[in-house]
C-alpha cells in the first residue's frame, strides 16, 4: 500500500493507491550487478555519536518540508521492491554507536522517497510509546537505513534493497501527525495494507517518517 499525492491539489493533499495500480515489470531476470544511487548528500558514514552534528538534526528537520521525488533516490525498479515488500528491517543507531534492528511494518510514499511506520499496539517492553528503544534512538540520531530482501530456494529470484535515510518521529509531543487529514491518509493506507491494524490505535500513536538519501539494491527487484 502506498499513499500518493491528489494531482488536483499539486502534491498538497495524498490520496491511497492500492499495490495493483503500480507499474510493475512482472518480467524475470537474471541476477545482476550492484544498482546504486547516491543523492547529492549522503549520510555520513561514520557511527560513531562524535559525529553527530547539528547539522545532521537539521538535516532530518528540513527533510519533512523539503518534497523530493521518489526517483531522485530510487530507480522505478527499487522503488516497487519496496511497494511491494510485506515487511522491512529498521536499523537505528543505539546510544553505544551499535546497530540496533527491529522489522516493521510500513507504507510509503506514491511520489516522494518517505516511509511511514507506526509505534503500533503489538505487545512491547514499554508502555509509553515514546520511551521505546528505536524512539529514542532517532531522537538523539536521527540516521536509520532500512533492509528490504526476498528470499527464494530459486536464487534466481534472490533481491535486497538497501536505503539509508533520516528519521523523524510524528506526534513526538503528543500533539497529532501534522495535519488530521494527513494521519488518516497515512492509517487508511496501513489499515488497507495490514487488516490486523483495525484493531490498533493508530491515531494515538506516533508516526515515524523516513526519507530516503541514499539506495542500493541487488538481485532480481522485478521477479515479482
Amino acid at each position: 500500500m502506498e499513499i500518493d499525492p491528489d494531482p488536483r491539489d499539486d502534491g498538497v493533499a495524498d490520496a491511497i493507491v492500492p499495490p495493483s495500480a503500480a507499474p510493475l515489470d512482472l518480467g524475470r531476470v537474471a541476477i545482476s550487478s550492484p544498482i546504486e544511487t547516491t543523492t547529492t548528500t549522503p549520510p555520513i558514514a561514520s557511527h560513531r555519536r562524535v559525529d553527530m552534528t547539528p547539522s545532521v538534526r537539521a538535516a532530518a528537520a528540513r527533510a519533512v518540508a523539503r518534497p523530493v521525488h521518489h526517483r531522485d533516490v530510487l530507480t522505478e525498479l527499487q522503488r516497487d521492491f519496496v511497494h511491494a515488500a510485506r515487511h522491512a528491517v529498521l536499523a537505528t543507531i543505539a546510544p553505544d554507536g551499535r546497530p540496533r534492528l527491529v522489522p516493521i511494518c510500513f507504507v510509503v510514499h506514491g511520489i516522494q522517497p518517505v516511509l511511514y511506520t507506526p509505534i503500533d499496539d503489538k505487545p512491547k517492553r514499554e508502555a509509553n510509546p515514546l520511551a521505546i528503544t528505536r524512539v529514542q534512538d532517532i531522537v538523539a540520531d536521527p540516521r536509520v537505513s532500512i533492509l528490504v530482501d526476498r528470499w527464494d530456494e530459486d536464487w534466481t529470484r534472490l533481491a535486497w534493497l538497501r536505503c539509508h535515510g533520516l528519521a523523524t518521529i510524528l506526534g513526538l509531543d503528543g500533539s497529532d501527525v501534522g495535519d488530521v487529514a494527513d494521519r488518516a491518509l497515512i492509517t487508511g493506507a496501513l489499515r488497507a495494507k495490514y487488516p490486523q491494524y483495525e484493531m490498533h490505535r493508530l491515531e494515538t500513536r506516533p508516526i515515524i517518517r523516513i526519507e530516503f538519501e541514499h539506495a542500493t539494491s541487488w538481485g532480481a527487484l522485478d521477479a515479482f
